[in-house]
């Protein structure tokens, strides 16, 4: 039998391996979605979705994360979103964008400015 986490981090192996325990982590019955931040500003979003023969795929992203908000998707990997927030903050992407409201108009100027970056 598995042993059952609350959180992602209480997990013993977390720490040599984050990957391998963000992978293996299964959304409880009852859930949908859900967010957990696991660094400073970095958080994993897990999200079910319904497959077309009937089995539920589990969905994981890794986000950069400010003030409780999801601010941009860092990729599927705990160690590529680690190089890319770093990336970002020394671009001081953190300070020059702020985070999207809920208006058509406004995601557009955010992704905007995020394709207007230098690489």
């Amino acid at each position: 039998m598995t042993e059952v986490f609350t959180k992602i981090k209480d997990n013993p192996i977390f720490k040599s391996d984050p990957d391998k325990v963000v992978r293996n982590f299964i959304l409880p019955q009852y859930k949908r979605t859900m967010v957990e931040v696991l660094d400073d500003f970095i958080a994993v979003k897990f999200y079910s979705s319904l497959a077309r023969d009937g089995t539920v795929k589990t969905h994981r992203h890794y986000h950069y994360t400010q003030g409780g908000k999801l601010i941009k998707v860092l990729g599927i990997t705990f160690e590529g979103a680690r190089i890319l927030l770093k990336k970002l903050i020394s671009n001081s992407y953190t300070n020059s964008v702020a985070a999207p409201k809920n208006t058509l108009a406004s995601i557009f100027k955010f992704t905007v400015n995020i394709m207007l970056l230098p690489k």
